[in-house]
């Protein structure tokens, strides 16, 4: 068993550990602990699209839904 722990950090403080169990049965598991490895960006998305879900793109300036290219993968 793996527990991968990722410091969170805003304005160079630690603002939460978070703590993932690699053999949590949740098939988000993987792509989560792939997605906190990647130095990812954190976005309040809140009021802006409720409808934004995995699959779509960040392009610095706007989310872009899933092609059906995309889907059909």
């Amino acid at each position: 068993m793996t527990i991968y722990k990722f410091a969170l950090i805003a304005f160079n403080d630690v603002f939460s550990i978070m703590s993932i169990n690699s053999e949590d049965p949740n098939p988000i598991v993987p792509r989560l602990i792939a997605g906190m490895q990647s130095d990812p960006v954190i976005l309040d998305v809140t009021s802006d699209n409720p409808e934004i879900n995995i699959g779509w793109v960040w392009d610095g300036e706007v989310f872009i839904p899933p092609t059906e290219e995309s889907d059909e993968q």
